[in-house]
């Protein structure tokens, strides 16, 4: 991390909207969220359709891995707990423009961090059915 070290974990769950576009367009989205009161999870739709808002879809690709995440494709609004002092290189990923909630307020009502899977992760798949531990 260039010398810096991460404080661990922030008091507050953060929000990055508009991930990939413009920074009119996450500007504007902002602006659209806090006029509305709503932060919408987009459902992922199958390969070569269009996401469609309050639709809430996972899709399971079994022939790719987890730590791509490409496997376990769900439908959801992500937050990180990442202070606020360290947030730069999460900025240059997924933009300026976000929200942050206290995890006072969050927590309760079912938010949670973020959880990243090392690229260099083992795992086993496991189906229903087939879990190996009776």
């Amino acid at each position: 991390m260039n010398g810096r070290h991460q404080r661990y974990v922030s008091g507050e769950l953060t929000h990055f909207v508009g991930r990939g576009r413009s920074r009119r367009y996450q500007f504007e989205l902002l602006v659209k969220i806090l006029k509305t009161g709503w932060l919408v999870a987009r459902g992922l739709q199958p390969e070569g359709s269009k996401p469609v808002d309050h639709v809430t879809t996972t899709h399971f690709r079994w022939d790719r891995k987890l730590s791509d995440n490409m496997m376990y494709l769900p439908s959801m609004v992500c937050f990180c707990d990442i202070p606020v002092a360290d947030l730069g290189l999460h900025v240059s990923k997924y933009g300026r423009f976000g929200l942050a909630f206290s995890k006072d307020f969050l927590v309760p009502k079912g938010a949670s961090p973020v959880f990243y899977i090392a690229k260099a992760a083992e795992y086993t798949v496991v189906r229903e059915g087939e879990w190996p531990i009776q």
